[in-house]
């Protein structure tokens, strides 16, 4: 079944193009831009997310990366 979002997919796109621009304006290199990527994703977990639920929401986000990775979704 796939993922509903409470997020409409416009302000999802807007904010990913926002991003991609970023890191092509800057010409990271696909291993800076991930390092980039996973200190903001370690920053925003870290942030907003109680310690005793961290663990459970990153599996459940890498597992979600894997599949939309391996199955060529964005």
């Amino acid at each position: 079944m796939p993922f509903q979002s409470k997020y409409n997919p416009e302000q999802i796109t807007e904010l990913s193009s926002d991003i991609l621009d970023l890191l092509t304006k800057e010409k990271a290199p696909v291993d800076l831009a991930l390092m980039v990527l996973g200190n903001v994703l370690s920053n925003v977990v870290n942030d907003n997310v109680p310690a005793n639920q961290r663990a459970n929401l990153v599996k459940q986000f890498a597992k979600t990366l894997e599949q939309s990775v391996v199955n060529g979704h964005h």
